[in-house]
């Protein structure tokens, strides 16, 4: 019930709401401003006149033209690189990249990149063998002897007396739009690529389907599989790379 009604919504959002791709171009350049290109430009222009039209002053003009240009250029590169300096927490390094880029030596061509590889099949081994190796070791490091150090011993403490009887009431649908209302309204979404603002939005319209898909959930017993995800993420540190690993399924 759970996927059809999530079928239901990417198919009506992914109509609604098309991807498209957005191409931008960033400048790796940062002193070249908007005044320089209008400039370059110009200096283009005043080229073609002098090509095609032998007037010696208009030569000169562009001539002179083209030294001034050169100075802007240069003090702006100036000023761009004794910012980079002066912002940087490594100094040396900068220095050496700006060296670099000026000599025309890019670092990043032809390097190999060795990205981490994650193999999923291993952390599903290892997801499913979690129980079995935790319960081994502590089976090992038990003594046969003493019972009271056993963990069987304690499961079995717990299980002596009653357990009290579980009262489920029905959600209701106010219930769970005033639980959406509480989230931010950001862009951030899950795996289905909805956003929290997109749900939001919609969470009078869909309301009463969740109601139904829960209460039936919890009186069952058995949560949506589609939803018991993981995400892996890595951070990047100076020498490792660590891998983060947030379990979204129910406990």
């Amino acid at each position: 019930m759970f996927n059809n009604f999530v079928n239901v919504c990417l198919q009506t959002f992914n109509a609604r709401f098309p991807k498209k791709k957005i191409y931008e171009h960033f400048s790796s350049k940062q002193w070249l401003t908007t005044g320089i290109k209008t400039s370059c430009r110009r200096k283009r222009e005043l080229y073609l006149l002098a090509k095609f039209h032998d007037n010696k002053n208009l030569m000169q003009y562009y001539k002179s033209y083209c030294k001034i240009l050169t100075k802007v250029i240069n003090e702006a590169k100036r000023l761009s690189n004794e910012d980079k300096i002066t912002n940087s927490n490594n100094v040396a390094k900068t220095t050496w990249n700006i060296i670099r880029a000026e000599l025309g030596k890019d670092c990043s061509k032809g390097k190999i990149c060795n990205t981490v590889q994650i193999n999923s099949s291993n952390f599903n081994n290892y997801f499913l063998n979690i129980a079995d190796n935790i319960t081994q070791k502590i089976s090992n490091f038990t003594s046969d002897t003493d019972s009271n150090n056993k963990y069987k011993y304690y499961l079995n403490l717990t299980a002596k007396g009653p357990f009290p009887k579980i009262i489920f009431n029905n959600i209701t649908t106010k219930e769970i739009e005033k639980g959406i209302s509480f989230l931010p309204s950001k862009n951030s979404s899950g795996y289905d690529e909805i956003s929290l603002k997109i749900l939001k939005i919609s969470a009078p319209y869909i309301s009463s389907s969740l109601c139904c898909i829960l209460n039936k959930a919890v009186s069952a017993g058995k949560f949506p599989l589609c939803m018991k995800y993981s995400l892996v993420l890595y951070i990047r540190r100076e020498i490792e790379m660590i891998f983060l690993i947030i379990d979204q399924s129910p406990c």
